[in-house]
């Protein structure tokens, strides 16, 4: 159960073609692409560029990943537009984690970018193996410390009871994908600095302790990562990241640990269902 979050929903554009079937590569065809759009329109000639080209992108599959990107050249000819422009449009599908760009070499589609159900509290990484992701962490460390006020208070706990911190990069396809910290006091899960961290904390706490998560509360936030964040997470600087936190509970309504993720914004998608209410 989620408390709070925040969610941006886009609407994605599939290629067709003048007869209106669907497009069997979409990218090979860009001429018949741009005859699609309108120049006369109000909304920005890029920006129409870049909704047709993610559609394009889309809609070739999950298997597109590292598959080069048409050159600037072959885009300016087929939209009929100056490099500029094409570099303006470029930039938005970089941005939105479609595309990467490497010196010397090109341009490529970037892989299919892991999602979570933030309606549905599982564990991550089989949400990552269901979709054919290879998952894992990078354990950056675990202390025993006093509670800070704010862990405390999710938590329940004095602030002058002991908790664990453990911080660790989540990986998917051995690339981070969130920076993670989870605190879980010290009674709850003794010696848990003993225990194989490079595994998910639902599992560990249920195989070692008996306890089984139920429900979560999550605040969902848009910031830039920090210096060490965005270092961490293989950024090239204060770029836009998901910050995720909030505690998780058994079904006794107790608490059992308080996390705080920072997850990158061009490389994961969040996924909510929305039901209708009259």
């Amino acid at each position: 159960m989620i408390r709070a979050l925040v969610y941006t929903s886009r609407q994605v554009h599939t290629p067709t073609g003048m007869d209106g079937k669907i497009m069997d590569d979409p990218l090979s065809n860009l001429d018949e692409l741009a005859r699609g759009l309108d120049k006369a329109s109000p909304v920005p000639y890029y920006h129409q560029m870049a909704q047709a080209l993610r559609g394009a992108i889309e809609a070739c599959g999950p298997g597109a990943g590292a598959r080069p990107f048409p050159s600037e050249a072959r885009l300016c000819a087929a939209f009929g537009v100056t490099r500029g422009t094409i570099r303006q449009t470029l930039r938005v599908l970089e941005r939105q984690g479609l595309i990467y760009r490497e010196k010397g070499r090109g341009t490529f589609i970037r892989g299919r970018r892991p999602r979570i159900d933030v309606t549905h509290l599982a564990s991550t990484a089989g949400d990552m193996v269901a979709a054919g992701i290879v998952p894992g962490f990078r354990v950056l460390g675990v202390e025993q410390l006093p509670a800070p006020v704010h862990v405390a208070g999710a938590l329940g706990i004095p602030a002058s009871a002991g908790v664990w911190q453990v911080r660790r990069i989540r990986l998917a396809d051995d690339e981070p994908v969130c920076l993670q910290s989870c605190w879980i006091a010290v009674a709850t899960a003794p010696e848990l600095d003993q225990l194989p961290l490079e595994r998910t904390l639902i599992d560990l706490l249920r195989e070692y302790y008996g306890i089984r998560y139920n429900h979560a509360e999550r605040v969902i936030r848009a910031r830039n990562a920090a210096v060490d964040e965005a270092e961490l997470l293989g950024l090239s600087g204060a770029e836009a990241v998901f910050a995720v936190s909030g505690p998780s509970f058994d079904a006794d309504g107790r608490p059992i640990d308080y996390v705080e993720s920072v997850w990158r914004g061009d490389s994961y998608d969040f996924t909510v269902r929305l039901s209708f209410a009259e």
